[in-house]
C-alpha cells in the first residue's frame, strides 16, 4: 500500500491543470517473459486508494489529464461546482477484482454517515452503496472494481471527452470483448443541475454508466463490433434529483462560501463583567445599574430603531449585527421605566425590551422581552443584583422560522435538528455540559468538611439538567466503604483531591438515582446522545495509597452502569476516535432512541476494562479530548483563557489540531470566598451571563467548543437568596437555545465540515414526523422537522404562565407617557400623553 490519495482540489481551491498524469505503477504485466516457466519473477501489485478528488466550487479547468490504477476511484467530483474538463483518461487496476474494492484498505468510512476514518475523505460513503439496506449485489453501483469517474452532488460541471477503460480482470484480458471486466465505470448520483458529459468512451465494463441506480449498458451503445468493442455515449445529462425548487438554484443545495455573508465580522465591545466585589456592600455600595445582553443568531441585523425613557439615568441600546451579541446598559432612577424597540432588518419582524420598577416587590427591577412582533411570546425577568446581566437569545430566519430563549425548546433537541447534524462528527456538535453533574445536593452520609456553598455545583438533578439541555456530564464517582460504616452504594463526589492524605469535600446524588433519572429522560426523549465522562473512582475513606478501586469494586461499579438502558454499544471494533464518528452513529442506536456514551477516565489498570461489549469504554483510548480548565478566580480572567484555548482548536476537516474541546466556563474562587458567598452566586450573577457577551462573541464557524460546561446549569438568578427552581417556569433556556442555534447557524457556516445548504436558507417544512417516534424511515435524502408550536404566551417573573394572553396585551408596557418622558428623536414631553402602541396588534 503506497498512497491514500494522489491529489485533492479542496472546496476553497481552484486551478488550471494541463497534461497531468496521476498514475500508479501497479503491475509488471508488460514483461514478455512473465508467463515463461523459467521466469523467476513474481507479479507485483501496488495499491493506492484514490486518484483525484475534486471538491472545488470555484472555477477549475482540467485539460488532458489522467488518473489510473487506484483501488476506490480514479476521479471523484464530490459536492463540486464550476468545473470544466476535457480529454480525461482512466484505467481500472489490473489486479481487480482480486482483491475486491476496497481491499486491501478495509472499509474506508463509517457506513452510517459520511464522516470517515483517518486518512479517508468526503464522498467515501458513496463508494460502497451496496452496504446500504435494500441494495442488491446485482445493483451496478455495487462493483468489486474501481470506479472510473464518480460525480456526486455536483452542479455546473462540463466533462468534454473521456476515455474510461477496464482492460483486465485479475490480470487476464478475456473479459474485454465480453464486457465483463467489471460492472460499471461511471457512478453518477444526486446531482443538482447543469451537469453535462460529452463523448464518453467505455471499454471492458458491462455498463458504461450508472445514474441514480439506473444502468446504461455498454452492449446497447457499441461504437464498433471489433476488438476492443468500445461503447460510446455522445451526450449525457443526469436528471436533477428530486429536491425542493428553492434548492436547485446557485450551488444547487450545497454549502456555499456565500453563506458566510449571513454573519458579520465586526468586532463587538467586550462588555462589563460582574465583579465579586459587588457581593459585599461594604466594598461597593448598591447601585441600580444593570445590563441586558442580546444575542443575534439570525442572518439579519437587529436594528435599534427607537426608545423612550422616563426618569431613567441611563438607557443605552444599540444595533446587533448577525452572528454577534451586544451588552446594553440601563440604570434606573426613581419609579423609572423605558422601552427599546428593534426591527429585524429586511423583514417585517420587530421586538421590544422594557425596563421598569415594581416598587413594592421583593425584586423591584424588571426586564421584559416582548417578541410578539415576531410571532413569539413575552417573558418577564426579575433582575439580579447590580452589574449582572439578563440575556435574550434569538435564532432562526424567515424561511426557517424563529425561536428564542424565552422558553425551553423540546426535550430531545438533538433529534429535532437531526437533518442538520446527523452527518457531523461528534466533536462538531455543540452541547451544554454539567460540571460535577451529580452535585445537585449534599448528602449527609459523609461529613467531609464541606458545605453546599463551596461544594455544590448544580441546582437541578441529573434528570432536570437533561431537560434543560445538558448532554455532557462530568461524573466524579466514589464509594464510601470502611470498617466502621460499610456502604455498598456509589456516589457523585466533589473533593479537593481524591488522593490527598485527608480528603475534603462532599457526596452528592447516588449513582442509582442518576442512572434512574437518565433512563427516565431517555424514555421521555428519544434520539438523544448523552455522554458520561467518569472520573475519580476511589474509596474516599481508605488510606491515600489504597484509595483506587480494586478489580472487584470496579466490576461492581460496571454492573451498576449496565443498568443504563440505552448504552452506546457496538463500538468495540471501531478503531478510530469516537469523536470523529458521525453523531448519527450514536443517535440511531437502540432503534432510534439514542444512547448514553460511557467513557471511563482511568489512566491505569486498563486490564480491568472488560465491559466494552456492554458499552463501557476507556476514554483515553477512544476520544481525542481537550478539557481546558482556566482555574481563575475572576470571570474576566477565565473568559480570556478559555477563549484563547478555543482559538487553538481550529475546526477543519482532517485537521490534526481539531479535538473534542470542552470549554469549562466556570470560575474557581478561593475557598473562603465561595464559602462566604456561594458557588451558585458566582455562577449565576457573574460567570454564566458572561458567556453570552464575551465567550459567544469570540466564537466563529472555524472556532467553537464541543461542550460548554457550566455550574448551576439552567438556573436563573433572583436576587441574593438561593435560586428558585420551579420547573419549568423558573428555568433559563439561554444555554439550551444557544447550543441549538450554534449548531444550526454558526457551525453550518463552515463548509469544510458540513453538507447541504445552510438551514436558515431553506424552509423548515419538508417532512413532519412524530418527535417521540422510536422508529421511522431515515432516508438520507429527506429533511425532518417536528411540529413544535412557537411559544406565544407570557412567563412572569414569579413563574406563573399565561398560555393565551389577550390579543394586543403587552406585559408592563406603559399606557400613558408621563410628563418628562424622553424619546430617541429628541422629543421631551411636557404633559402626559396616551401611548398609541399600548394595545397594538402586530402582523403575524
Amino acid at each position: 500500500m503506497v498512497a491514500s490519495l494522489l491529489m485533492h482540489i479542496t472546496p476553497n481551491a481552484s486551478g488550471y491543470f494541463d497534461n497531468m498524469w496521476l498514475w500508479v505503477a501497479d503491475h509488471m504485466i508488460d514483461d514478455p517473459l512473465l508467463d515463461d516457466a523459467n521466469n523467476t519473477m513474481t507479479q507485483l501489485s501496488v495499491y493506492s486508494a484514490r486518484g483525484l478528488l475534486v471538491e472545488s466550487r470555484a472555477a477549475t479547468w482540467l485539460y488532458g489529464t489522467a488518473a489510473e490504477h487506484n483501488v476506490l476511484w480514479q476521479y471523484s467530483f464530490y459536492n463540486a461546482s464550476n468545473i470544466f474538463t476535457t480529454m480525461i483518461q482512466t484505467e481500472t487496476p489490473y489486479f481487480q477484482p482480486n482483491p475486491a474494492r476496497p481491499a486491501p484498505f478495509g472499509t474506508p468510512f463509517d457506513p452510517t454517515g459520511f464522516r470517515p476514518e483517518p486518512a479517508a475523505f468526503r464522498g467515501d460513503a458513496q463508494v460502497l452503496l451496496c452496504d446500504k439496506p435494500g441494495k442488491s449485489l446485482d445493483d451496478p453501483s455495487c462493483d468489486a472494481s474501481s470506479f472510473a469517474v464518480m460525480v456526486w452532488r455536483c452542479s455546473n460541471i462540463f466533462i468534454s471527452g473521456a476515455g474510461t477503460y477496464s482492460w483486465f480482470h485479475d490480470y487476464t484480458q478475456d473479459c474485454i470483448d465480453q464486457h465483463s471486466c467489471q460492472k460499471v465505470l461511471w457512478n453518477v448520483q444526486e446531482n443538482y443541475g447543469a451537469v453535462r458529459i460529452q463523448h464518453i468512451i467505455g471499454i471492458g465494463a458491462e455498463n458504461v454508466l450508472s445514474s441514480s441506480g439506473k444502468p446504461i449498458s455498454a452492449k446497447e451503445n457499441l461504437a464498433t463490433d471489433k476488438h476492443p468493442r468500445w461503447a460510446q455515449i455522445s451526450v449525457f445529462e443526469p436528471l436533477v434529483d428530486d429536491l425542493p425548487a428553492e434548492d436547485t438554484r446557485s450551488l444547487a443545495g450545497e454549502c456555499s462560501l456565500d453563506d458566510m455573508k449571513l454573519r458579520s465580522n465586526v468586532t463587538m465591545p467586550e462588555g462589563k463583567y460582574f465583579s465579586a466585589s459587588y457581593f459585599d456592600p461594604s466594598i461597593v455600595p448598591p447601585s441600580t445599574e444593570f445590563y441586558i445582553t442580546i444575542v443575534n443568531l439570525t442572518p439579519y441585523r437587529f436594528r435599534f430603531i427607537s426608545y423612550f425613557k422616563t426618569r431613567m439615568k441611563e438607557f443605552e441600546f444599540g444595533t446587533v449585527p448577525p452572528g454577534k451579541a451586544l451588552q446594553n446598559k440601563v440604570e434606573f432612577g426613581d419609579s423609572s421605566n423605558g422601552e427599546a424597540n428593534f426591527e429585524i432588518e429586511g423583514t417585517k419582524k420587530t421586538f421590544s425590551v422594557r425596563s421598569l420598577i415594581h416598587n413594592k416587590d421583593l425584586h423591584p427591577f424588571r426586564t421584559v422581552f416582548d417578541l410578539t412582533g415576531m410571532g413569539l411570546g413575552q417573558r418577564e425577568y426579575a433582575n439580579p443584583r447590580e452589574t449582572s446581566s439578563i440575556t435574550l437569545v434569538i435564532s432562526g430566519s424567515e424561511p426557517f422560522g424563529y425561536f428564542s430563549s424565552l422558553n425551553l425548546q423540546q426535550g430531545n433537541w438533538m433529534r429535532s435538528i437531526y437533518p442538520v447534524i446527523r452527518q457531523r462528527a461528534l466533536r462538531h456538535v455543540v452541547m451544554p455540559g454539567s460540571h460535577d453533574a451529580g452535585m445537585s445536593t449534599i448528602s449527609s452520609v459523609w461529613a467531609g468538611g464541606a458545605i453546599a456553598a463551596n461544594t455544590q455545583n448544580q441546582g437541578l438533578n441529573v434528570h432536570d439538567q437533561l431537560r434543560a439541555g445538558s448532554r455532557y456530564f462530568d461524573m466524579r464517582i466514589a464509594n464510601f466503604e470502611d470498617a466502621d460504616k460499610p456502604d455498598p452504594r456509589f456516589w457523585a463526589a466533589h473533593v479537593s483531591d481524591p488522593f490527598d492524605r485527608f480528603v475534603k469535600g462532599a457526596l452528592g446524588q447516588t449513582l442509582e438515582s442518576m442512572v434512574h433519572e437518565t433512563n427516565t429522560f431517555m424514555d421521555e426523549n428519544p434520539g438523544e446522545v448523552v455522554i458520561w465522562w467518569i472520573q475519580y473512582m476511589v474509596n474516599i475513606k481508605t488510606s491515600a495509597n489504597a484509595r483506587s478501586w480494586d478489580r472487584e469494586t470496579m466490576a461492581r461499579f460496571f454492573t451498576e452502569l449496565e443498568k443504563l438502558k440505552y448504552r452506546c454499544t457496538g463500538l468495540k471494533d471501531v478503531h478510530v476516535p469516537f469523536d470523529t464518528l458521525p453523531i448519527r452513529r450514536f443517535m440511531d442506536q437502540n432503534n432510534g432512541r439514542g444512547c448514553v456514551l460511557l467513557l471511563v477516565d482511568r489512566k491505569a489498570e486498563e486490564e480491568q476494562m472488560d465491559r466494552t461489549d456492554s458499552g463501557i469504554y476507556l476514554a483515553a483510548n477512544n476520544v481525542n479530548r481537550r478539557d481546558h480548565w482556566a482555574d481563575e478566580e475572576t470571570t474576566e480572567a477565565l473568559a480570556r483563557e478559555e477563549i484563547d484555548a478555543m482559538k487553538e482548536t481550529p475546526r477543519a476537516f482532517n485537521n490534526t489540531d481539531d479535538t473534542f474541546f470542552i470549554m469549562q466556563w466556570l470560575s474557581s474562587p478561593h475557598w473562603a470566598q465561595s464559602t462566604l458567598w456561594g458557588l451558585d452566586r458566582y455562577a449565576l450573577f457573574s460567570v454564566n451571563p458572561a458567556l453570552y457577551f464575551s465567550g459567544f462573541n469570540a466564537m466563529s464557524p472555524a472556532s467553537f467548543p464541543t461542550v460548554i460546561m457550566q455550574d448551576y446549569l439552567g438556573l436563573l438568578a433572583y436576587g441574593w437568596e438561593r435560586p428558585m427552581t420551579r420547573w419549568p417556569d423558573d428555568i433559563g433556556a439561554e444555554l439550551q437555545v444557544l447550543a441549538i442555534a450554534l449548531n444550526l447557524y454558526m457551525v453550518s457556516l463552515n463548509c469544510q465540515l458540513v453538507q447541504g445548504r445552510h438551514p436558515y436558507n431553506r424552509p423548515r417544512r419538508l417532512k413532519v414526523v412524530d418527535a417521540n417516534a422510536t422508529e421511522w424511515d431515515k432516508d438520507e435524502d429527506e429533511d425532518y422537522v417536528y411540529p413544535v408550536k412557537p411559544f406565544q404566551g407570557i412567563i412572569y417573573a414569579n413563574g406563573s404562565v399565561d398560555d393565551n394572553p389577550p390579543p394586543g396585551f403587552h406585559l408592563d408596557r406603559v399606557a400613558v407617557f408621563e410628563d418628562g418622558t424622553v424619546f430617541s428623536n429628541g422629543t421631551v414631553l411636557t404633559e402626559d400623553r396616551p401611548n398609541p402602541e399600548y394595545n397594538v396588534l402586530y402582523e403575524p
